[in-house]
């Protein structure tokens, strides 16, 4: 590598002797780039590329005047050679931190081994002087998936829910093995029947314990939108009945939703357009359109309400909702507006429909 530094040197020497006249400006710009890479080292890529992208804007005639293009031929290569250099390095030491393989844990070692050896250069893979080593690893490594796909298989017999955590390792195991690896397995049915089996298991079991957490609720089934609403039994019945600003569930065949309902019911008309609320000093505003406010009244009762999906900051006030010491809610209209202290029922039921929906959804 020195002797290739100094016939660099020497060859930029006898460069500078000759003269520069008859050339246009952007050809003695681009020999000048050229001459000012000097002693090449891995620091000098960009200089190199800046000779470059300024030869390569030459027409052939400017490319022909050049006095300096094997100086930039000379560094490129010096450059590749520095990089390979630096880069078989890594490689090596790489490959010798695997060390002797006696865990499955070391695998993910193994596989940025390779991984770095397969994107490296031919000039790199040529000094990596320890690819043996990574060879023999990759070896026991898939001995020992081998081992510990049968081992499983022998341990698994009936399969149960217990069996699932040993069920899933095996066979995200068994898929990190070769194609060939995995065809010529002779138990791979079993293992993957086993798989199947468990996640009919886990599926019967999150359908139960669904059942048993919406059990808790009441709920409306919409017959022609196949959804069903759950909703606390604070809820409610009637519109009404009272103020309150409560969430609940919506449940389809593919998914499950938060709705909020923010509702004041009374005898004297609000038009609310914003909502104000509270929590142990936390203030949070909402301001809605007039129209997307629903009103209507019966028998000397009148009720406004709207009905939102709740954004991320709505959650979170939702959840400080059903844990503070005192939350109040102002339905706000232009005149006149309502104030509604959170009652502790409600508190729960808000956990509780928050709770149900992180556990379910």
């Amino acid at each position: 590598m020195t002797k290739r530094l100094v016939a660099i040197g020497l060859l930029i020497i006898l460069c500078v002797c000759f003269c520069a006249c008859g050339k246009s400006e952007k050809a003695v710009i681009a020999d000048e780039l050229i001459l000012s890479i000097g002693n090449v080292s891995l620091e000098s890529e960009n200089k190199i590329q800046e000779a470059e992208t300024a030869v390569k804007a030459l027409d052939e005639e400017e490319r022909k005047s050049l006095e300096h293009l094997e100086v930039l031929e000379a560094a490129k290569t010096a450059f590749e050679d520095l990089e390979a250099e630096e880069e078989s390095k890594h490689l090596v030491e790489i490959i010798e931190k695997i060390g002797e393989v006696t865990s499955l844990e070391q695998a993910d070692t193994i596989v940025y081994a390779r991984t770095l050896y397969n994107r490296a250069s031919t000039k790199a893979k040529e000094n990596v002087t320890n690819y043996e080593k990574l060879k023999k690893a990759e070896d026991n490594i898939r001995t020992l998936k081998l081992q510990f796909i049968s081992d499983a298989i022998d341990q698994i017999g009936t399969v149960t829910l217990d069996d699932a955590d040993l069920i899933f390792e095996a066979r995200s195991i068994y898929n990190s093995l070769s194609s060939e690896d995995r065809k010529n397995f002779p138990d791979g049915d079993k293992l993957i029947d086993a798989y199947v089996k468990v996640n009919e298991l886990r599926e019967l079991d999150k359908e139960k314990e669904r059942e048993q957490i919406l059990a808790s609720f009441r709920k409306e089934t919409d017959k022609v939108e196949q959804v069903t609403w759950y909703m606390p039994y604070a809820y409610p019945q009637y519109a009404n009945t009272r103020s309150y600003v409560l969430p609940y569930l919506g449940v389809s065949e593919y998914s499950m939703w938060l709705r909020l309902q923010y509702h004041y019911t009374g005898s004297d008309w609000i038009f609310f357009d914003t909502i104000t609320i509270v929590v142990d000093g936390q203030r949070y505003d909402y301001i809605y359109d007039y129209f997307d406010v629903k009103r209507d009244n019966s028998g000397g009762s009148v009720w406004e309400w709207i009905d939102v999906s709740p954004t991320d900051e709505e959650i979170e006030m939702l959840k400080a909702m059903g844990n503070s010491e005192e939350t109040i809610i102002r339905f706000q209209g232009d005149t006149y507006h309502y104030d509604l202290t959170l009652s502790d029922s409600d508190k729960k039921a808000i956990n509780s429909v928050l709770e149900a929906y992180e556990s379910l959804s």
